[in-house]
């Protein structure tokens, strides 16, 4: 189930962004023939040893960078996690603690 969905054009090309309560992040880039969507991004964010969100969800997402970046709020740990867009989903930096209580949606300025 989706917490919380963005578009973003990036390099002229349409894509959409969705972070789910299992604690997934999904990039797909779509067009506007109905079976034109493909993935970009599809990785999970969490305990990377257990492969799982560990019971948190992905609760507010937000495009940075142009576009070349994701940020996710994760609720594991009250954290914040960067995506890299263009490698399928990196995680190229974690803040940890980085609120005071779960949030549902951020943006960047």
């Amino acid at each position: 189930m989706a917490q919380d969905v963005v578009f973003h054009p990036i390099n002229e090309e349409r894509v959409v962004a969705c972070g789910t309560i299992d604690g997934s992040l999904q990039v797909y880039r779509y067009g506007e023939e109905r079976d034109s969507w493909s993935p970009l991004v599809r990785t999970s964010l969490g305990s990377e040893s257990k492969g799982d969100s560990g019971g948190c969800s992905c609760r507010g997402i937000a495009f940075g960078n142009g576009g070349d970046v994701i940020c996710a709020a994760h609720s594991a740990q009250n954290s914040i996690w960067v995506a890299d867009v263009g490698s399928g989903g990196k995680i190229v930096r974690t803040i940890a603690n980085a609120h005071d209580s779960c949030i549902h949606t951020h943006s960047l300025a």
